[in-house]
């Protein structure tokens, strides 16, 4: 009966090998928006190249921008995308395609906290003859 009781309470309590309990890391908290900044909520837009898709003149050099609304701004900011290839098949120098972004506005610029590229839909948006350098 002994043998029993000692089996018993052997599988009852916790053993040394339990590992400890894995704390949870918060994410880091999103850059404040500036002073005088606009917020802008998390939405998807039509981006591409500035000069190439958008035809903006005032710019020399591909430089991501973004539609919102009946505006356009370029794109800022450390979330833009690091491995993407400008002038491949659906770069943002050839198509433009739709982000998921969030941020803020500050003067003609969206500085993007989030910037996801979402797969390129072919004829969804009406896209230029192609790049223009």
């Amino acid at each position: 009966m002994s043998r029993a009781l000692l089996l018993a309470s052997l599988l009852l309590l916790p053993g040394c090998g339990t590992p400890a309990p894995v704390p949870l890391v918060a994410a880091a908290p999103a850059p404040a928006v500036p002073d005088g900044a606009t917020p802008v909520a998390t939405q998807t837009v039509v981006a591409g190249c500035s000069m190439c898709m958008f035809e903006d003149k005032p710019f020399t050099g591909c430089f991501w921008a973004v539609e919102m609304g009946d505006r356009r701004y370029v794109v800022e900011g450390d979330a833009l995308p690091q491995d993407h290839q400008s002038h491949g098949p659906e770069g943002m120098c050839t198509v433009k395609r739709e982000a998921t972004v969030e941020g803020w506005i500050a003067g003609d610029a969206f500085v993007a906290t989030r910037f996801d590229l979402l797969p390129f839909e072919p004829g969804k948006h009406p896209q230029p003859a192609g790049p223009a350098h």
